[in-house]
């Protein structure tokens, strides 16, 4: 503790740094560090970018420090986490400094260039009667979103051992219906996506405004970028922005014959090239909403490496927040299809508001396809989740009927059959196409699944009840049944994580191990893959 407060009494300076006022230290986070570097070379180009108040990595590390945090610290564990005294000293300056406005503490993480949605920025408004506690509990909510799964699922994927929060404080700004992803150049062209402020659906637009000062930006740096733009009056407002590398795209080399083309569209999203996996899944439209996204989430907890189709209209829909696809359901997904539907298939409503968000009149669209795939619409409504993840997307035309022909299915509860068979999804830049291809056999699946699991474990129970003169045979049948459901409940048909799950049945080691060898004598298993499964269960059991 001393040395935590020898470090606060060294690090009480504020510096002010183009309009920005910095509290506790020199990292600033790549987001805020972004916005102070490019502040000037961005107004030169026609766009505003407000300053603001801006609390360090390091507040942040010694924060940690205190509370005796590291990367592992559970998320519920640090929403109930307290100040440190520097913290509430900065906080009580900010008090003092904070017109009675509309804020947002905003994430500034460590090696997050622009804005993935992964951390978490919490508004808040300043009034009167605002406190110390108020101030914290904002501040408490970004830092606690740096523990978050889905934090650790995004450091993971990206192979990034960079750790730590800023947190920049800006005055809440007052949007329209849209904001703006604009870049310089992506895949060789200008690109601008609008996105609603509702829905969070991500559409192509057409703002010449933009496309000039984006123009301009490459012309003075040499360079392009990435921003996020608001709207203002008369105004655009840039709240993000990243320097930004276009790759340069080559051709994708050609599949074997020996592979089944099953889906293409032009509605894409990922980045250019071939990627494998090794399951293939297809849901059903009539069980989608009563239990499709439940099942989806308990199989991505089960399995990696595979590709979803999707049923029609999921992603197209203008669906309220609990019925959307979350990081959750697709975090181990390598790729993402759904069959498109057309403009025909859209009431008067919808149309008029696709209209507005592309931002061309009804006439423009006699002279574009009637194809949701051209007006990449499909993907759009899940872009930045897919983006954050890595999965790739396609919108198009989809053979489910090929699919659903496919030998050796495995039911996944209601709605949800899968198969273990070597798949490609391409996305071609170049033409502007994705496509899933099958690229072998569908194979017996290679291990049990969580929910085969599960079922064998009801089988164990009713073995136990029937084993009423020998309480002690029950006795061993009733725990492998409550062990072997437990596995199957966190989704670990690959026996990790064994200590835990022997503690969450409430069995010791010694114990579990006498009971499976009961079992295993009893001779009572209906599968040869079961057999072996307990076998490899006894055995993992016994190095524990």
């Amino acid at each position: 503790m001393e040395k935590s407060i020898e470090l606060t009494n060294r690090r009480k300076e504020v510096r002010e740094m183009k309009e920005f006022v910095i509290f506790g230290g020199d990292l600033f986070g790549q987001k805020t560090q972004d916005l102070i570097d490019h502040k000037d070379l961005l107004e030169e180009c026609g766009f505003f970018v407000p300053g603001g108040w801006v609390i360090a990595v390091e507040v942040f590390g010694r924060w940690m420090e205190v509370n005796g945090f590291d990367e592992t610290t559970e998320e519920q564990e640090v929403k109930e986490s307290s100040p440190t005294e520097e913290i509430t000293t900065i906080n009580k300056q900010l008090l003092e400094t904070l017109e009675p406005e509309n804020y947002l503490f905003r994430s500034s993480a460590l090696g997050e260039h622009g804005g993935t949605g992964v951390y978490h920025s919490e508004p808040i408004a300043i009034r009167k009667n605002t406190d110390l506690a108020d101030i914290w509990e904002a501040e408490r909510a970004v830092y606690a979103s740096c523990f978050s799964d889905l934090a650790r699922v995004y450091r993971k994927k990206r192979s990034t051992t960079d750790f730590g929060m800023a947190i920049l404080i800006q005055q809440a700004l007052n949007q329209k219906d849209f904001w703006y992803k604009a870049y310089t150049s992506r895949y060789g062209q200008p690109a601008i996506k609008s996105v609603n402020i509702n829905d969070g659906g991500i559409v192509d637009s057409y703002n010449l405004e933009i496309l000039n000062k984006m123009d301009s930006l490459k012309q003075r740096a040499g360079r392009d970028f990435y921003l996020e733009l608001i709207d203002g009056d008369n105004t655009l407002i840039c709240v993000q922005c990243a320097p930004y590398f276009d790759p340069i795209l080559t051709p994708i080399e050609s599949m074997s014959s020996a592979s089944e083309l099953v889906a293409q569209g032009t509605d894409i999203l990922g980045e250019h090239g071939r990627f494998e996996a090794k399951y293939l899944v297809l849901t059903e439209l009539k069980q989608w909403f009563r239990s499709g996204i439940h099942l989806l989430r308990k199989f991505n907890r089960c399995f990696t490496d595979y590709i979803v189709v999707i049923p029609p209209g999921v992603t197209t829909d203008l669906l309220d927040k609990d019925k959307r696809l979350q990081w959750e359901d697709l975090s181990n997904a390598t790729g993402v299809i759904q069959p498109v539907r057309s403009i025909s298939d859209l009431d008067a409503k919808n149309l008029a508001f696709l209209y507005q968000f592309r931002e061309i009149s009804t006439e423009e669209y006699t002279c574009l396809s009637r194809d949701f795939s051209f007006m990449n619409l499909a993907g759009g409504h899940i872009e930045d989740l897919l983006r954050c993840l890595g999965i790739h997307f396609i919108g198009g035309e989809v053979k489910t009927e090929i699919i659903r022909d496919l030998s050796s299915a495995n039911q996944y509860g209601e709605g949800l059959t899968f198969w273990e068979i070597p798949t490609e999804i391409v996305i071609d830049r170049i033409s502007g196409e994705g496509r899933l291809y099958l690229c072998g056999q569908p194979q017996p699946l290679s291990r049990l699944s969580p929910l085969e699991l599960e079922q064998y474990s009801f089988y164990l129970r009713g073995l136990a009840k029937q084993e009423k003169g020998s309480s002690e045979v029950a006795n061993a049948f009733y725990r492998v049944h409550y062990f072997v459901g437990e596995i199957a409940d966190s989704g670990d048909g690959q026996l990790e994580d064994l200590l835990e799950t022997l503690e969450t049945s409430k069995t010791s080691k010694d114990q579990m191990i006498t009971d499976l060898e009961i079992f295993l004598a009893s001779g009572k298993i209906l599968r040869q893959e079961v057999g072996q499964y307990l076998c490899e269960l006894l055995e993992k059991v016994r190095s524990l």
